[in-house]
């Protein structure tokens, strides 16, 4: 009976992985993109909120960028002015702008591109992206 038991959990688990490398979305599937229609009030506002909740709301963010480029690159101020107290360290945070041809998501890596994701966001639907070429 447990001879029974480990098989139908070593196929289960086997099966789960086959539906888990087979799902269309696989990062290796995304490219670096361009944004084409950065003047969408949505598309903005979608990426202004995730680059705020995710590196703070003392940050600036500026999604025309990525009309020329994949890479976001957010200043973050190193004084609250709100306060007047110098509390949050100056860093610059790099995001990404990828595409698989169809969505668009926005990501950010713990160091460099190739280091593991911190976060990610898929923007709207109304948002379209090119796959970016090196000129």
């Amino acid at each position: 009976m447990k001879f029974i038991a480990k098989i139908l959990a070593l196929f289960m688990l086997s099966s789960a992985g086959v539906s888990c490398a087979a799902t269309p979305d696989t990062l290796s599937q995304r490219a670096d993109a361009v944004l084409l229609n950065a003047d969408r009030s949505e598309v903005r506002e979608a990426i202004r909120i995730f680059v705020r909740q995710n590196s703070g709301r003392f940050v600036i963010a500026d999604p025309d960028t990525l009309t020329q480029s994949p890479v976001l690159v957010v200043r973050r101020r190193a004084r609250d002015y709100e306060s007047k107290i110098r509390k949050l360290p100056t860093a610059n945070l790099n995001y990404r702008l990828l595409s698989n041809g169809r969505q668009c998501w926005l990501v950010r890596h713990e160091s460099s591109p190739d280091s593991p994701i911190a976060s990610e966001v898929l923007l709207p639907e109304t948002a379209q992206c090119a796959v970016y070429t090196q000129r």
